[in-house]
């Protein structure tokens, strides 16, 4: 979500917006306490945050024949948001993608990324239990934002016409529905729920 965006949705709820830097453990450390001065500790964390990048494992050429390989540099970026990210906001309700079982071709990096979520569901759900903290992971499809719309078109022709989510981008309030769900039911806890768009499996 960008700045001004944020800043609108919690004018409108009455919430507060903070921007971080997700990988950066000292800003996430900073985000949690100016939230905390004013709304007190947390009970929901939706933690939503990821980036998404469209390039091969390994490649060749069409032009030279030369064979290319995935840069290292994206690869380790997109570990750092994705999982790291996600890491350092869950120990201080994640989300990752349907991509960390069923990645497609050129999402070799974020699949990795959103497969390392999901392992990380059920060890810390046993880590935090005694705290009265839950832990759920949503694999979530293809939601019509702004992460998705701003992806390569050559990605997003290839992801929307996949066999596996016929039915096009879902409504993200689809998305906040499976959320509320998951927070009213205490007995969903280290588990992972996939919801393709439109569909709840």
């Amino acid at each position: 979500m960008y700045r001004s965006e944020g800043e609108a949705v919690a004018s409108k709820i009455g919430g507060i917006y903070r921007h971080l830097e997700i990988s950066s453990e000292i800003t996430v450390d900073t985000a949690f306490d100016f939230v905390r001065d004013d709304h007190g500790v947390e009970r929901v964390l939706i933690n939503c945050a990821g980036v998404a990048l469209d390039q091969p494992a390994v490649w060749r050429d069409q032009s030279s024949g030369k064979i290319m390989i995935h840069d290292v540099p994206s690869f380790e970026r997109l570990l750092q948001v994705n999982l790291t990210g996600t890491f350092y906001t869950t120990i201080k309700s994640n989300s990752a993608s349907v991509a960390s079982e069923d990645g497609l071709e050129g999402q070799a990096a974020y699949a990795a990324s959103e497969g390392g979520v999901l392992a990380l569901t059920r060890p810390l759900a046993r880590d935090l239990v005694n705290e009265g903290v839950r832990i759920a992971t949503i694999m979530s499809g293809r939601y019509d934002t702004a992460m998705f719309t701003e992806r390569s078109e050559d990605m997003t022709e290839k992801v929307g016409t996949h066999k596996r989510d016929p039915e096009g981008l879902a409504d993200p309030n689809e998305f906040a529905d499976l959320v509320m769900r998951i927070i009213e039911d205490d007995d969903i806890n280290g588990q992972w729920v996939r919801m393709n768009a439109a569909s709840k499996k």
